[in-house]
Parts: C-alpha cells; sequence; structure tokens
C-alpha cells in the first residue's frame, strides 16, 4: 500500500512519488494499479516512456474516486524507449491535508489487464526467506521423536514436535497442547494438571485422569473421587447423584406459594402443590400435611416398631392394619380393617364380610334374638329352643326368643 500526502499546500503543480523501469523499444505495456482517494481531492497514476530522460508523462493517465477502485492505461513504447515512468501523485490543491492510497501496482506487456500476481523475483525472493526460516526453526529430526521446531529467539524451551502420531507443543519444555488422530489435549499435560481432553464424541476437562466435567450427548458433572456423574442433564431432564442444595425449587410456573401452577418448595422446607393460592397439598417445616382429594393407595404411619399400614396386605385384600397383616392373623397382636372383614387382638374377636363373629369370653347384656343356632346342648330351630341330652329330647311348648 502506497500512501501519498500533500503537506505543502501544492496549489499549481502535483505532488506525488515516481519510479523508472527497463522496458522494450517497440512494446505494448498495460500498466493497472488500485487507487482511493480523500473528499475534495484529485489523485492520479500515469505513465511515461523515454530514451534517457524525461521530465512529464507523454501518456494519458486514470483518476480515481473515495472508493477502493482499480484503473489501467495502455500504452506503447518508441522505437527507441528503452524506460518508463510510472507516477503517483495528487493534483493541485488549496489544502494541505488530502491524501491519495495506491495499491497493488503491475506493469505487464500486452493490451489486456491480468489479475495481480507477484513478480517472478518476488516469489522466489519469498522461497529463499521460507528456506531459511525453515532452517532457523527445525533443530532436529529424528527417526523416533519426528521433526522438533524452536525458534531462534527463545531458550529452547518452547517448541513444536511432530512426528506420525501426534503433533506436540512445548511451553518451558512441558507438553501443553497435543494433536493425536482421536483426540486434542489442552493444558499441563506433563504433569497431568487440569487439562481439556477433546474426542469426537465428548469435550472432557480434567484434573490429572480425573473428569471433572463432560459435554457430548449430554452434560455431566462429576465429583472427582468418584465415576458415576454428580449431575447429568439430558435431552430427557436432569438427575443428581447426592444432595441438591437450593434456596427454593419450583416446577411448572409456580414460584411463591401463593403464584403460578405446579410445586413451589420455600428456603424453610415447606412444600405447596396447586395453582395460585389454592394449594392442594401442602407440608409444612413442622410436620403438618394438608391434602385436598387425598387418594392413599399405599402408606405407613409411625415407626418401624409402632405403625400404621395402608395397603394390601399379604391376603390380597385392600385394609389398614396394625400390628396384624391380615384377618386370619392369630400371631401378631393389633388390630386389621379390610375388604374381608374386621379384627382384633390376635384374632379374639373378628367378624367378617359375611355377617359371621368370632370372639372369646363374650359379655352380653340385653335382648338376643336368633331364629337358629347352637347354645351347648341347646339349638334353636323354628323358633323353639330344643334341649338334646342324650337320647332324650325335651321341647318346650313356647317360643322362645331369649335365655
Amino acid at each position: 500500500m502506497y500512501k501519498v500526502v500533500d503537506t505543502s499546500q501544492h496549489t499549481s503543480s502535483r505532488w506525488g512519488i515516481y519510479q523508472d523501469l527497463d522496458i522494450k523499444p517497440n512494446t505494448t505495456y498495460t500498466f493497472s494499479i488500485w487507487g482511493m482517494k480523500s473528499e475534495d481531492t484529485s489523485i492520479t497514476s500515469a505513465v511515461g516512456t523515454f530514451a534517457s530522460s524525461l521530465s512529464w508523462p507523454n501518456t494519458n493517465g486514470s483518476t480515481y474516486t473515495t472508493t477502493m477502485s482499480r484503473s489501467s492505461v495502455t500504452f506503447t513504447s518508441g522505437a527507441d524507449h528503452v524506460k518508463c515512468r510510472i507516477y503517483l501523485y495528487l493534483n493541485p490543491t488549496a489544502d494541505n491535508s488530502k491524501t491519495g492510497y495506491f495499491y497493488r501496482p503491475k506493469l505487464e506487456e500486452g493490451n489486456k489487464t491480468t489479475d495481480w500476481s507477484p513478480a517472478p523475483e518476488d516469489i522466489q525472493d519469498g522461497i529463499d526467506d521460507a528456506a531459511k526460516t525453515a532452517t532457523t526453526y527445525i533443530t532436529d529430526i529424528d527417526s523416533n521423536k519426528g521433526i522438533t521446531v524452536k525458534p531462534a529467539d527463545t531458550s529452547g524451551n518452547d517448541y513444536l514436535q511432530m512426528n506420525s502420531s501426534a503433533i506436540n507443543f512445548y511451553r518451558n519444555n512441558v507438553e501443553t497442547l497435543k494433536i493425536e488422530d482421536s483426540a486434542i489435549r489442552v493444558g499441563k499435560l506433563g504433569n497431568n494438571l487440569r487439562n481439556v481432553y477433546i474426542t469426537d464424541s465428548a469435550v472432557q476437562i480434567r484434573n490429572n485422569t480425573s473428569v471433572l466435567a463432560e459435554y457430548g450427548s449430554s452434560i455431566k458433572l462429576y465429583n472427582p473421587t468418584k465415576t458415576t456423574a454428580a449431575v447429568e442433564i439430558s435431552s430427557t431432564g436432569a438427575s443428581f447423584n447426592g444432595n441438591v442444595k437450593a434456596t427454593s425449587l419450583s416446577t411448572g410456573t409456580k414460584t411463591a406459594s401463593t403464584t403460578g401452577k405446579g410445586t413451589y418448595i420455600d428456603g424453610s422446607g415447606n412444600i405447596y402443590v396447586g395453582n395460585g393460592s389454592t394449594n392442594n397439598f401442602t407440608v409444612t417445616d413442622t410436620g403438618t400435611i394438608t391434602a385436598t382429594g387425598a387418594n392413599l393407595l399405599t402408606a405407613t404411619i409411625g415407626n418401624a416398631t409402632n405403625k400404621i399400614t395402608i395397603g394390601t396386605g399379604t391376603s390380597g385384600h385392600s385394609s389398614i392394619r396394625y400390628g396384624m397383616t391380615t384377618l386370619a392373623d392369630t400371631t401378631n397382636n393389633g388390630f386389621y380393617i379390610g375388604t374381608d372383614g374386621i379384627a382384633l387382638g390376635k384374632g379374639v374377636f373378628k367378624v367378617t364380610t359375611a355377617g359371621a363373629l368370632y370372639c372369646n369370653d363374650a359379655h352380653i347384656s340385653g335382648e338376643i334374638t336368633a331364629t337358629s343356632g347352637q347354645i351347648g346342648d341347646l339349638s334353636i330351630e323354628n323358633g323353639r329352643l330344643i334341649f338334646q341330652s342324650g337320647a332324650r329330647n325335651l321341647l318346650k311348648s313356647k317360643p322362645v326368643n331369649s335365655t
């Protein structure tokens, strides 16, 4: 990039730069260059040919706007012209702050403008510079370690090493970056301190060999002392392995005990389930449970020694029970209320759903009405009490309905 600035307020003369180049006589050339001017000024690029000396171009030039653009001019050298002069200049102005910019000049034989390219000698210079640079930086080639590259201006502790399996970067003789076919490792790897491990399926953050975090099909956070993820977040939800600490938790739109629909747990441990201020289920931090429309299929009230159980027992009947496990239980003391009957105290009192009553040591007062049954040697038949003893029958003439 060439920059031309008029610093002396040239009001009657042009101000710029030029360069003389060797050319061939009687030959057509095309000169092209990119240019752009500042506001309120005019810039020009021009070419002139001559035999020995030239004070000003004898060919037309090209002018430019405030937008970078490419212009070209085609000319033919004279029979004795062996030189050409390229001018890049500002036209006269009363303001010394004007500026012109020129970029990528190109002089080529022929009347066609082609894309810009470096001169052949510039290409060779670049090759020579690259060769010098390679000679300076490549310090060792080993069949096992591969190629070691060290900058010439360092102490030799920072270098690059390449072989058939990996590219390794070292800082202060410690491997800090390793690129392999299957993974990329970033970090202070020499003594396995914290580093980043990248494979085709996941990105891991490690401490030594322990994985602290992983991003792949899901996001996982680890406790360094355990192999199971403490937190895992995937497209199906989140899972936690261990305690979760939070000042509050909420689901749905419920953000407070009286706002939104869902579940809300406040910082004191109170739980609210419902919509707005109507909570169908609450649990306070003191243990009070309030439920509206509760349907308890299975529940245990109490501790392991003294508990009331609600649910299906071993007999297959739904029941509420304490101690006793079935209607026919004669081992465990307690009570049983189920769909098959009621029982108390190891079954000493029992009533089935068919109406059968079983009890020990009954004390009954008041009137008893019966139409059938047996009391010792007495039987109730056809509204009469009949005594049977051996072969003798005692028949009372009157029906009885009490004893």
